[in-house]
């Protein structure tokens, strides 16, 4: 333990390499070496009672940790740590070291912590605002066809799902839903809680700067330079499992609101919602992603400059996870004083939102709307005609079923002589004819109320018909006026192939039979 003052002739070695002084009871407050030691490479002067701080030497060796070591570090035995500009490695009072190096922060050009976590923030609003563009510039492609007016009918119901989604997201056991609200009141309740999370969270990161020469911080010194060795060595027992751990703690806990923050981001940048809501969900979703993510990297730089083993990395990231819950656990608090009112507080439905439509818009696109409207009619008439064609065949078999059973009959009174027996198969056959001729006459008047109602399509003109199976259209019609010798009125029926049988046919067919029977039967009556 030598004492006393350092020789100042010792500056005067220029061939001098190696000069380890530590581990004495050397004082003095304003140490100098000169700048004739050109060929030194290691300096060794911690474990002394040295203060003030030490001249310049121009060392070289700066990218040596443990080639430069002096007691510049905190605690201290004195009011002010030693000052040495030119260390590469400062101890404590216990002995302790930590190396006097930029961070990867300085090596980036910030001064510190504190002033890289403005630049931070400002990375957290320009990344907020350039999802909610792209949000607003893919809504408006989507919607570039879209009709204004069936647009606006699904708004009513969209947008007010987007704010109760939103309000889900945001969560309904926080105050951050009084972001939804209209409330001034909420909405000072919310910027108050996380104005007091982020200043609780620079409290760490004051406490996690790298400043050897301040001893507010709570840097630990993980260093260690023995009597026996010429190399400093880290004692820090944090490895790869600790960090794991730390990224799994993280991820579980912050990576729900980093994602349901960006997804309020987004909806802020839909059309479909009035400008105070979209507000109100780019406020919400940045500040809450904000938050999270603020609360990662606040986790990370603290961990670095304290943690010493891996549960300590764990339990530092527990405590510091604990700021999130502020805002929860705010509200249980006020909804312990007064329900109502936090329910006062939280999201309504309103009319604003939906964004206001202009008449004119909504002028622009009323024809568009009934131009959909007369499509689906068409779309409808063509379905009825089809059912039209399949009346048609069934009309055309009743009449061969008819004209089959007056050709039975006219038989039957030809081969009837007896007077009575004729009379009575005859009076049979008109029967059963004339029960065929009503069914009939039901069919056709049915066939010709719809084919009445279908001539005149929506648009003034007849929808187009199609043959079954083959999808190409019909040949033209040939309307053609039949009279109805079931009735004094005429009706049209059109025709689609080539011989088919017209009604007249069959109606001249039965008058010339039902003339020769009464002919028959003044002849037999005659007789």
């Amino acid at each position: 333990d030598i004492k006393g003052t350092i020789p100042t002739e010792i500056g005067r070695l220029s061939n001098l390499n190696f000069l380890r002084l530590c581990y004495n009871r050397f004082v003095g407050n304003k140490t100098n070496f000169g700048h004739d030691l050109k060929n030194l490479e290691l300096l060794h002067l911690h474990s002394n009672l040295l203060s003030g701080s030490i001249a310049s030497i121009g060392w070289p060796h700066k990218d040596r940790s443990s080639s430069y070591i002096s007691d510049c570090g905190n605690p201290t035995e004195f009011e002010k740590s030693l000052g040495c500009d030119e260390c590469t490695m400062c101890c404590n009072a216990q002995g302790d070291c930590y190396p006097d190096e930029d961070t990867s922060i300085q090596s980036l050009g910030w001064r510190n912590y504190v002033d890289f976590t403005w630049t931070v923030f400002a990375s957290f609003f320009g990344t907020a605002c350039f999802i909610a563009m792209i949000s607003l510039g893919v809504d408006k492609y989507r919607n570039r066809n879209q009709n204004f007016l069936v647009a606006q009918h699904v708004k009513h119901g969209t947008a007010d799902n987007d704010a109760k989604y939103a309000l889900t997201m945001i969560g309904d056991d926080s105050v951050y839903q009084f972001f939804l609200g209209k409330s001034w009141v909420g909405w000072i309740i919310c910027l108050a809680t996380i104005l007091a999370q982020f200043w609780i969270l620079l409290l760490f990161v004051e406490a996690a700067e790298i400043d050897l020469s301040n001893d507010n911080t709570d840097l630990v010194y993980t260093w260690k330079c023995p009597r026996d060795q010429d190399e400093c060595r880290d004692t820090a027992g944090l490895g790869w499992e600790g960090w794991l751990a730390f990224s799994i703690l993280m991820v579980a806990h912050l990576l729900k609101d980093v994602i349901n923050g960006t997804k309020m981001v987004i909806l802020s940048g839909k059309e479909r919602h009035a400008y105070r809501p979209r507000i109100r969900f780019f406020a919400g979703g940045t500040l809450l992603g904000a938050v999270s993510l603020f609360t990662f990297y606040v986790s990370v730089i603290y961990n670095e400059a304290i943690a010493t083993s891996n549960t300590e990395v764990i339990v530092n990231s527990v405590v510091i996870l604990f700021i999130c819950d502020i805002d929860e656990l705010l509200c249980d608090i006020l909804v312990s004083v007064n329900s109502d009112w936090v329910d006062s507080m939280c999201y309504q439905v309103h009319e604003e939102s939906v964004a206001p439509v202009s008449e004119k818009n909504k002028n622009s696109d009323d024809d568009s709307i009934l131009e959909e409207q007369n499509a689906k009619g068409n779309r409808d008439v063509e379905g009825l005609w089809h059912v039209v064609q399949i009346l048609d065949k069934e009309v055309q078999t009743l009449r061969q079923n008819m004209d089959m059973l007056v050709e039975e009959n006219t038989k039957l009174r030809r081969l009837s002589t007896p007077r009575g027996r004729g009379s009575q198969g005859g009076n049979t056959a008109n029967k059963g004819s004339s029960e065929t001729r009503s069914t009939a006459t039901r069919t056709i008047g049915t066939q010709r109320k719809v084919a009445g109602a279908l001539s005149v399509g929506p648009q003034g003109k007849a929808p187009p018909r199609q043959h079954s199976g083959t999808g190409l259209p019909p040949p033209k019609k040939e309307r053609k006026t039949i009279p109805n010798s079931f009735s004094s009125k005429s009706y049209e029926v059109p025709t689609h192939r080539k011989g088919r049988r017209r009604l007249s046919d069959s109606s001249s067919s039965e008058s010339s039979d039902s003339s020769s029977s009464g002919s028959s039967d003044s002849s037999s009556q005659s007789h």
